[in-house]
């Protein structure tokens, strides 16, 4: 049985945002496929479990760097949120932890791989060592999506540019991304965006279950309590304000969690996490989705899962970057793409009013490509085979290493 270590920063299960949601599909679908699946991941517990055949390695925080986040977290007030994330960011990149060179040493996989910079030094000189192929999933590029929080992340592009380099396949999101990796330097690259597989299994009419006028029109934004998500939801709570007339807005996702104790808007409701059954629900009754995303790096799995559900949206170009050529989304052709935030009200009452402009929008998103989670992992599995079986596509560390 073919063995995978998945490394990720964060614990994946059970997935509540789409990176997470990625890596979830992505080990499922080995899992069917006959691998043997390993996740290790960071916790605050330390635990090890296992979800099926799946097995989770659960590790603390390494005790120095609890002390330093600590420590920085009592200037949070000085620094600024987006500072402290960029000087917590290079240690997330810079750590090594001989935890994870000895559980690396003791599966021996026959292929490691990384959804993040963050954390990931000692799995990739630890597979290096081994001989073992290392393939690097980059969700966004972290130092460009620290320049659209607003950093100064010059600092940041030397450590990312060498994680990059010592790898041997870099699986991008964004077709900008494997644009931009393209121009450093980086050869082995190929966008592969997520998928799309919610199905409904019980059916709930989402007005009455949420409180909602029986004839509202409904506008949708999905996310977790990630910066960028925070920005956006407090943009979509202006926009609600001035569209008022029998238009409600569902935020559904953990970015609740970062509006308790604000006021809401009476048309917006939160939701918090859903399930699977509840969020197909609402994608099947929801009349448009609302992204008005100003930061952010990599394409947007919430904008792919609003494509692939043949819902009409309004986005921002962040909120569809990486994307437009993948898909072939165009403006009033397929979608409505608007930077201006302030015109998102007229946008959606339009769509409220020219039911005829929203069914056409509709209409051209059934032509556009779609792809199913099994799809995303078959293509993972094709880089696979050519790591395994083409030796001629190893780097140099690895021809020596096996006298190749």
């Amino acid at each position: 049985m073919k063995k995978i270590v998945i490394f990720v920063p964060y614990n994946p299960f059970p997935p509540k945002g789409g990176g997470t949601i990625r890596v979830w599909k992505m080990a499922e679908g080995l899992d069917r496929k006959g691998w043997r699946v390993i996740i290790i991941c960071y916790g605050n517990f330390g635990k090890t479990f296992k979800v099926g055949k799946i097995l989770i390695k659960q590790l603390r925080f390494p005790l120095g760097f609890r002390i330093k986040s600590m420590f920085l977290n009592l200037f949070v007030k000085k620094l600024g949120q987006k500072k402290l994330l960029l000087r917590i960011n290079r240690m997330r990149a810079e750590l090594k932890d001989d935890r994870i060179e000895d559980l690396i040493i003791k599966i021996n996989p026959n292929v490691a791989q990384c959804e993040s910079i963050w954390f990931c030094k000692s799995a990739i000189e630890t597979a290096r060592i081994l001989g073992k192929p290392v393939i690097l999933t980059e969700h966004n590029i972290e130092s460009k999506l620290m320049e659209s929080l607003g950093l100064d992340s010059s600092s940041f592009v030397s450590i990312e540019k060498e994680i990059l380099k010592n790898v041997d396949y870099v699986i991008c999101v964004s077709k900008d991304d494997e644009k931009i990796l393209r121009e450093w330097g980086i050869k082995n690259v190929k966008t592969i965006p997520g998928g799309f597989e919610l199905k409904i299994t019980k059916k709930i009419d989402i007005r009455k279950m949420y409180g909602l006028p029986k004839n509202c029109f409904i506008g949708i934004f999905v996310g977790s309590a990630w910066l960028p998500n925070v920005e956006a939801v407090n943009n979509l709570l202006k926009i609600a304000e001035e569209t008022k007339d029998n238009i409600c807005f569902l935020v559904v996702g953990s970015v609740k969690k970062a509006f308790t104790k604000k006021k809401i808007p009476e048309n917006v409701i939160f939701t918090g996490y859903v399930s699977d059954n509840i969020l197909a629900n609402i994608y099947d009754q929801c009349d448009i989705g609302v992204l008005p995303l100003i930061s952010g790096g990599g394409a947007k799995q919430k904008t792919i899962d609003l494509i692939n559900a043949k819902i009409p949206f309004v986005a921002t170009s962040v909120a569809v970057q990486g994307l437009t050529e993948i898909f072939g989304l165009k403006n009033l052709v397929n979608c409505i793409i608007e930077d201006d935030i302030s015109k998102f009200p007229d946008w959606i009452l339009r769509l409220k009013d020219d039911r005829k402009l929203l069914r056409k929008l509709k209409v051209e998103l059934k032509h556009l490509a779609v792809q199913t989670w099994d799809e995303m992992v078959k293509k993972y599995e094709r880089i696979y085979e050519i790591l395994l079986n083409q030796q001629g596509r190893f780097p140099k560390w690895y021809r020596d290493a096996h006298k190749l």
